[in-house]
């Protein structure tokens, strides 16, 4: 493929073919000749279950961020899902589903048989706990509106429903924080008039508030 006049400039270079990962590339300068490798497409197949492994987790959300676009689905009835048309490499799984703490994992697609689905290590979903409480300022009184997660409050939010993870606090100050997983965990809020509050060492039991 030629593209004129394009020597020494800086480009995005994106390369797609039927049955081959989309490939993008940025350059800062552009030589005279460039060699581009696409690679076959994966599917990654896995299943999830919890610990009784009796619970169905028919719907939780899957996300495979991979190296060029980002790849979503649910499990069927089975707990099962497969995700296709994927490029090999290492890409971020995560996997949510209400009352359940969500899993995160980097995971390497290999580069085999095009024909071949991919199983990945089997996930185990851990059932989660509730944190409620309460957000005030240094004189005690209640903070509305301000964001609450684990570890790390927002400063920014995403035009939209709430991200999974992160409260808000209703007038009173208070909130419910679900989902959170089992064990001590630190709980921060945040306000954009009153600065950032913690809370160390909260200890969260599954399946309880």
């Amino acid at each position: 493929e030629l593209v004129p006049n394009a020597v020494d400039l800086s480009l995005r270079i994106n390369v797609t073919l039927p049955g081959f990962a989309p490939l993008s590339q940025t350059l800062d300068k552009t030589d005279r000749e460039l060699v581009l490798t696409l690679r076959r497409k994966m599917t990654i197949t896995n299943e999830i279950h919890t610990h009784d492994k009796r619970k169905p987790l028919k719907n939780a959300n899957i996300t495979l961020y991979a190296q060029t676009n980002t790849h979503h689905e649910r499990t069927n009835p089975n707990n099962h899902y497969t995700l296709k048309d994927l490029p090999p490499g290492k890409a971020r799984l995560v996997i949510a589903r209400k009352g359940y703490a969500k899993i995160e994992r980097t995971i390497t697609i290999g580069d085999v048989d095009p024909d071949q689905i991919v199983t990945v290590d089997r996930q185990t979903l851990e059932e989660s706990g509730t944190v409620e409480g309460e957000v005030v300022d240094a004189s005690g009184d209640p903070v509305p509106g301000a964001r609450v997660a684990v570890d790390a409050a927002p400063a920014y939010l995403p035009i939209g429903p709430l991200p999974p993870g992160v409260a808000i606090t209703n007038a009173k100050g208070k909130f419910t924080l679900t989902d959170v997983p089992e064990g001590d965990v630190v709980l921060e809020a945040y306000a954009s008039e009153r600065g950032r509050g913690r809370e160390r060492a909260v200890r969260v039991r599954r399946g309880e508030t």
